[in-house]
């Protein structure tokens, strides 16, 4: 026989099932949601009612709750409504062990009863299905109440935080210089991060104090953070439209910084408004919009935030790479802009993690030692107190974090003990969660599905039709889960709340939510136009992959148009993942191949060179059929190669980007083949083979006049004019003044700045330095118009490389040290690496010789990884001249000696050093041929300013030889 109990008034139905035929015993498992445990209540004095009743039939009950399966089971003539699973099962095994009108239940059931009952702990027995044995209790007449109402606790003393609070103080007292800082406080959930930055905020009278708070819903949208800081800042709503917001920002920079007006597009770009383009940003190519956006964003803020501000931004593990790049940005330039950012993260690589600087602090909460964790916990306890025994369980239990610690006081008062007690800080949100009555619950789960901040009105998107919206009441029914955010939205208080809301929804409910914010999203004015990036999320959630496609498509364009390259990647990937997804084909092969490579584009702006490179290859794949298109995405994985320092591998993609077009006509392949020996040139300069590298940029330059590519044949002008000049053949390299034409008719700055660096070059090595710090110059001023301040940052150091010649030390100092951050900055290894050799050389002139050999020696190592074979025989000659400058003679000749004709190596450098050191060891004989060989190679390699050092170096070794004036003469000239 079977049974079944209807014992709720509201309907809730508790089935009993699989009647013992020997013993006539029931089991009781309870299929509905769990609420504040009135569920657990009335099931349980039911039983107990059941249990102490007469009857012919002797039975044992055992109860136990949990995820149950439902439903019809049998065929059509025995089919019947039953309950399956694991927790049925459990139950079953309980009624097995229960005694004549005995009822045993689960630990589960008993704490989230309102009602306490006799128990009787029974000796843990094993059962069939489970590894461990079971705990259960025997279940008596009920014995008292419990109070149902929510247990909620003050705000809780900061208990065993000196440490991290001192931290924070100082920190906080360093603005009092008026410059700017940041303090990261980094930790697992619920070490206290919030509370930390809770006490910084009372304590920091004085400052304004700014807030704001990522979320995963919006990681993947460009500047999603600063939309919201910046909005705040100048007074304007989250939702206010585009025009109010041009109005009040016009205003506040024509009045204030009108120099800022050309670059006022881009500060509106952060604030989530599009306007049309000035010729000034024009200008920018598309590497550069983000760099030169940072540097206004900066101006616009050192305007409207002219007093000491403590900016909070809480959980920056979600904040989207835009937002980050700029708040990593805004850190590194502290000086005169009195700002404390202070942001909470996980222990996470992904979003926004800072870099080390004096004005940087990080801040660990370490886990609470054991002391501790008990103290706060008898703080916690003070208003609902606990046994000892309970105390210490709860201490702990909690592993010292303060958040699972104050969870597990609420759970022990609520449960009347410490047994049974959730056993992470994930699972104690989930209890919090399960305490809520059948409304509240359904509305905080249903509400995670709309992010970590909403406006109430979007609930109506995901609750039943016949639930109703929250009141004023049921806001404070549930203030311990959501706060006000401003503009009348509200938010879960903890990333963590919303996280394990979202858990407990059911993979088919979540899909349907999804669903219907999407269609929601899509009703608003505009059709949904400026939620492109939360319907490419929305969709892709609720399955409908030809959505998700179409719109994370359209969102990484966009991003793509806002300079978010980060953020244009996710989207990428994200519709290339629907069409994977998809049962059946979503778009054709070409468009999916398309999305592949502005994947690859996206994903070298933002120096994932490797994954580009796999992006490419993805998309040759699928246009296998076509062999033009196969050789322009071999050649942009050549390019990658080479950037990554792989010149082997770009030779190799470049000859076979080559081959794949072979024997097929037309100008558009005659270009293809123009940039294939254009890329096999580039490394081979790169490696230091400079004879290779001119012939075949020649011959590059012949196949783009073939191919009518001017821009192929510029970039190979720049190439063999270069190569031309290392060879000593510097009256041959005549090329650069078509180079430049070219590029200044299309319009390519970036191109005139290479022209510019290396005409620079050019000049310098001829001993023109005027001419070449000119040019230099113009290199600085042209990419800082562009916003590459990488590039900016190389012209600086020539420029240094110039000022080191002259002896001003100090100055050329000081533009190395600027070039090596900025290009540390980007995580440009190559940029870094120059830095570091060229700051390297200067501390060797100037007498710092043992700080210089530690700077080369890194620079070499990065070169060699790099493959940069030429940079790594310069770097090498610098530091035997180090040697020499520190008086170490013997390796000053032995490094010099055994450098000479290496290929890219300066015989008149190389040979000046070795010959000083062989007169500093007494062989002065072969130092005077060593030197007129040096004297010789100086004048076929054209170098100016090294003929004059040996000259010099021969009249101080021999002061009182009849030459020496002669020399000394010769040297000043």
């Amino acid at each position: 026989t079977r049974a079944q109990y209807a014992i709720d008034e509201q309907g809730v139905c508790f089935l009993g099932s699989d009647v013992d035929a020997n013993g006539g015993k029931l089991i009781f498992t309870s299929g509905a949601p769990v609420n504040t445990g009135s569920d657990e209540e009335r099931m349980l004095l039911a039983l107990r009612r059941i249990a102490g009743g007469e009857g012919p039939i002797p039975f044992g009950i055992g109860v136990n709750r949990g995820d149950v399966f439902a439903g019809d089971i049998g065929p059509w003539y025995r089919r019947t409504y039953t309950v399956m699973g694991d927790d049925v099962n459990l139950a079953a095994r309980l009624m097995a062990q229960a005694g004549t009108h005995e009822i045993y239940a689960t630990a589960d059931v008993l704490e989230r009863s309102g009602t306490r009952f006799e128990t009787a702990a029974l000796e843990p027995f094993a059962v069939k299905g489970k590894t461990h044995p079971v705990q259960a209790w025997s279940v008596g007449e009920a014995v008292g109440s419990r109070s149902r109402e929510t247990t909620t606790l003050d705000r809780l003393p900061l208990v065993g935080r000196d440490r991290e609070m001192g931290l924070l103080m100082e920190a906080l007292e360093q603005r009092s210089s008026g410059d700017g800082g940041l303090v990261e406080i980094v930790g697992e959930p619920g070490i206290g991060k919030t509370r930390l930055l809770e006490e910084l905020r009372g304590r920091s009278e004085g400052l304004l104090l700014l807030r704001a708070t990522c979320e995963a819903y919006t990681a993947s949208t460009p500047y999603a953070v600063w939309r919201e800081l910046l909005r705040e800042l100048i007074d304007v709503g989250w939702e206010d439209p585009d025009d109010v917001v041009l109005e009040r920002v016009y205003g506040i920079i024509s009045t204030r910084e009108p120099s800022l007006v050309p670059w006022m597009p881009l500060v509106l770009l952060a604030m989530d408004v599009e306007v049309p383009a000035t010729p000034e940003v024009e200008m920018l190519g598309e590497e550069y919009v983000r760099g030169k956006l940072h540097e206004s964003l900066l101006r616009f803020l050192a305007i409207v935030l002219d007093e000491p501000a403590l900016i909070e931004i809480e959980d920056v593990h979600h904040m989207d790479d835009a937002s980050a790049e700029l708040l990593r940005y805004l850190v590194q330039h502290p000086e005169g802009h009195p700002w404390l950012f202070c942001v909470t993260r996980r222990q996470a690589e992904r979003g926004f993690v800072g870099t080390a600087s004096p004005s940087a602090h990080v801040v660990e909460p370490a886990v609470l030692e054991p002391d501790d964790a008990l103290r706060l916990t008898e703080a916690a306890s003070e208003r609902y107190p606990l046994p000892p025994h309970a105390l210490v369980t709860v201490a702990q239990r909690s592993g010292g974090n303060p958040q699972f610690l104050q969870d597990l006081v609420v759970a022990a008062v609520e449960s009347g003990g410490a047994e049974g007690l959730p056993d992470s800080v994930e699972a104690a949100a989930m209890a919090r969660i399960d305490r809520l009555a059948p409304d509240d619950r359904a509305l905080v789960r249903r509400a995670s599905v709309l992010g970590v901040s909403m406006h109430p009105r979007t609930l109506s998107w995901v609750l039943d039709e016949d639930t109703p919206l929250p009141d004023e009441q049921a806001w404070v029914r549930l203030s311990e889960f959501f706060e006000d955010d401003g503009d009348g939205f509200v938010k879960f208080r903890r990333a963590l709340l919303r996280d394990a809301a979202y858990e407990g929804l059911p993979f088919r409910l979540r899909r349907s939510l999804h669903a219907s914010v999407a269609v929601r999203l899509q009703g608003e004015p505009g059709g949904g136009d400026d939620q492109i990036d939360a319907l490419s999320l929305h969709t892709f959630l609720a399955e409908r992959y030809d959505e998700a496609w179409r719109y994370s498509r359209t969102a990484g364009d966009l991003a793509i148009e806002k300079a978010a390259p980060f953020e244009a990647a996710r989207f990428y990937r994200r519709a290339l993942d629907a069409v994977r997804r998809a049962a059946e084909t979503l778009a054709p092969v070409a468009d999916v191949a398309s999305v592949s490579e502005q994947l690859g584009e996206a994903l070298i702006r933002v120096g994932e060179l490797e994954a580009a490179s796999d992006s490419f290859a993805k998309a040759r794949t699928l246009l296998s059929d076509d062999p033009i298109s196969g050789a322009r995405l071999l050649l942009r994985q050549a390019l990658t190669a080479e950037r990554m320092g792989r010149t082997d591998l770009a030779l190799r993609r470049s000859r076979r980007a080559a081959s794949l077009v072979e024997g097929i006509g037309g100008s558009s392949v005659a270009a293809l083949r123009a940039k294939a020996t254009m890329s096999q040139a580039s490394a081979r300069l790169v490696q230091g083979q400079i004879a290779n590298a001119a012939d075949l940029a020649q011959e590059a330059m012949d196949e783009a006049k073939r191919g009518d590519d001017p821009t192929v044949f510029a970039d190979a002008a720049v190439v063999l004019d270069w190569s031309l000049s290392a060879l000593g053949r510097g009256d041959e390299a005549t090329h650069l003044p078509e180079a430049l034409g070219i590029y200044e008719a299309a319009g390519d700055q970036h191109s005139v700045a290479t022209v510019e660096l290396t005409l620079g070059a050019l000049a310098y090595f001829q001993g023109r330095w005027d001419e070449a710090i000119g040019h230099y110059q113009e290199v600085v001023e042209i990419n800082e118009r562009l916003g590459d301040p990488v590039l900016a940052a190389n012209g600086m150091l020539n420029i240094a490389e110039v000022l080191s010649d002259q002896g001003h030390w100090q100055e050329a100092e000081e533009r190395a040290r600027h070039a090596l951050r900025v290009a540390r900055g980007a995580k440009e290894e190559n940029s870094g690496a120059s830095a570091e050799a060229y700051l390297g050389r200067v501390m060797s002139r100037s007498g710092r010789g043992e700080e210089a050999a530690v700077l080369l020696t890194v620079a070499r190592d990065t070169f060699t990884a790099l493959r940069a074979d030429s940079d790594v025989v310069l770097t090498d000659s610098w530091l035997a001249e180090c040697a020499l400058f520190r008086g170490r003679w013997q390796d000053a000749e032995r490094s010099a000696g055994g450098l000479t004709g290496a290929d890219g190596a300066s015989a008149a450098l190389l040979s000046r050093v070795r010959g000083i050191a062989l007169a500093r060891l007494g062989d002065e004989t072969e130092a005077r041929t060593t030197l007129e060989e040096a004297l010789q190679a100086a004048e076929e390699e054209q170098e100016a300013f090294e003929q004059g050092l040996i000259e010099l170096a021969i009249a101080d070794l021999w002061p009182n030889d009849p030459s020496a004036h002669d020399h000394r003469r010769n040297a000043a000239a």
